[in-house]
């Protein structure tokens, strides 16, 4: 019997779970037949459905885990724990570890595509150039590596796709899918302000990277049904009552959220968004008053 208790942190398939270890505090790999049938975040792996436990930022058994995975190639389990580490100190990514097998999978087909000459479209390649541009950077230093280790070059626009999976890593328990929903509906929301300012807004200085990280908050309440955190009513009064601009960038942007998320945005969510969209326009018209 393995002391300690391994709950779900995300599944891989029916027979690889990601888990956290509350024995050791550390996020390990479970491996075992049938070992994630019917598990889902949060639950207790259990112990006898166990074969085989990995330490993804140190397992020396990465072939083993590499053919439990399914893998073509075993190194590319070693490929993804580099990036990993890579991306968790570039990025301060406080658990990236998590990353691994979902990295891990998609190198793997990268890299087979890549050999076999196989071309696909990466969505939102622009948009993640310019929403985050630090996450691209690392996305190109994980094509460096697999070059490196794997001898392999993979499209340029793979660097988006890893990009992707560190956006998602950022806030715990977010897939690709929700990142990349997540990433269309801030282009779009730019794209109001953008209309609203009469000109293009950066979107890679310092208030643009705040404003984009409060709304990723909002959009994981969003996905997991929570309410935003709740906006005193004085606050929310003042909200409505600020500058024409705010209050019709914030409207807009609300009908946009809306449509991309399929719920209402109550009086609370409307508040959130106006205060940061507030501090960002306020930024911007500071920016482009002339200094004396």
């Amino acid at each position: 019997m393995r002391s300690g208790t391994y709950t779900v942190v995300r599944t891989f398939n029916t027979n690889v779970v990601l888990a956290f270890d509350s024995a050791n505090s550390r996020v390990v790999i479970c491996t075992g037949k049938g070992v994630a049938y019917g598990l889902g975040h949060g639950d207790v792996v259990r112990d006898d459905a166990i074969e085989a436990v990995f330490v993804p930022e140190s397992s020396p058994r990465s072939g083993a885990l590499a053919q439990a995975l399914g893998l073509s190639d075993p190194r590319v389990f070693d490929v993804a724990r580099a990036i990993c580490e890579m991306a968790g100190r570039r990025l301060g990514l406080t658990r990236p570890e998590v990353l691994v097998l979902a990295l891990a999978d998609h190198l793997d087909q990268a890299q087979r595509r890549a050999r076999e000459g196989i071309v696909v479209d990466i969505p939102l390649v622009w948009e993640v150039a310019h929403l985050y541009p630090a996450e691209l950077a690392a996305g190109h230093e994980a094509l460096r590596i697999v070059e490196e280790r794997l001898g392999v070059r993979l499209p340029e626009a793979e660097a988006t796709a890893c990009a992707l999976h560190f956006v998602g890593a950022q806030f715990d328990r977010v897939p690709v899918d929700l990142t990349v929903k997540m990433t269309r509906t801030l282009e779009r929301i730019f794209d109001c302000l953008d209309e609203q300012a009469g000109r293009t807004l950066p979107r890679w200085d310092q208030p643009a990277a705040r404003f984009v990280t409060h709304l990723r908050f909002l959009f994981v309440r969003l996905a997991s049904g929570e309410d935003v955190v709740s906006v005193p009513s004085a606050l929310t009064r003042a909200l409505s009552e600020v500058d024409a601009s705010v209050r019709d960038s914030t409207t807009a942007i609300a009908r946009v959220i809306e449509e991309e998320w399929g719920r209402p945005i109550g009086e609370d969510e409307w508040a959130y968004v106006a205060l940061h969209v507030y501090r960002l326009l306020d930024h911007v018209a500071a920016s482009s008053r002339p200094t004396s």
